[in-house]
């Protein structure tokens, strides 16, 4: 309860959430996007872990970060 349910930040966020992620429900990364206009949401054929697409994700924050 000492910390906020999710964080609000100002600057260009990108988030990766996997479509078969049987932790976190990909809906709450959905949401979360949703209500925050400088963060990109890029959803995987992935699982929670997200292991499987280390190259996705290293080649689109490359993008991202330039």
């Amino acid at each position: 309860l000492q910390y906020p349910p999710a964080p609000d930040f100002a600057q260009p966020g990108l988030v990766f959430h996997g479509t078969r992620d049987d932790v976190v429900p990909a809906r709450r990364s959905e949401d979360y996007a949703a209500g925050h206009p400088n963060v990109q949401l890029r959803l995987l054929d992935s699982d929670h872990s997200l292991t499987d697409v280390i190259e996705t994700i290293w080649a689109e924050s490359e993008i991202f970060l330039r």
